[in-house]
């Protein structure tokens, strides 16, 4: 649902582009309603953050989501304003090509898995341990 707010904001950008062009959609019902889904999707998606956040380390999360919400806001766009219908072999292989990059890039930029505390050592031979796995 996070992702729909890059679909209601490019709408509303373009309801403004619109009205700008002389033909104004401030008077139509329509363009309250995409304000209303915009900010209701962007209030879900903070609170979503937060909610990882108070659940999962930062430096795990953060990625994850953001990787998730850029895919899906593409992909959902693409479909959305059919911007795929005009994709020729080559643009699809360097689309997909790309979104595999993505998700490699935040992969290998991934914190490693954290070492455990067994309890019976100490704070200094965990951190010796931690430095000899890496």
């Amino acid at each position: 649902l996070g992702t729909q707010s890059v679909l209601q904001a490019k709408s509303l950008s373009e309801l403004l582009r619109t009205t700008i062009e002389g033909n104004n959609q401030l008077v139509e019902p329509f363009t309250y309603g995409v304000l209303v889904a915009w900010l209701t999707a962007t209030f879900f998606w903070m609170h979503r953050m937060d909610r990882g956040l108070k659940k999962f380390d930062g430096l795990f999360i953060i990625p994850l989501f953001q990787v998730n919400w850029t895919l899906f806001s593409i992909i959902g766009g693409g479909i959305y304003f059919q911007e795929f219908n005009l994709f020729s072999l080559g643009q699809s292989l360097g689309f997909a090509a790309g979104i595999f990059m993505v998700f490699v890039g935040v992969y290998l930029l991934a914190p490693p898995p954290r070492m455990k505390h067994t309890g019976s050592e100490s704070g200094e031979e965990l951190i010796n341990r931690a430095r000899r796995s890496n």
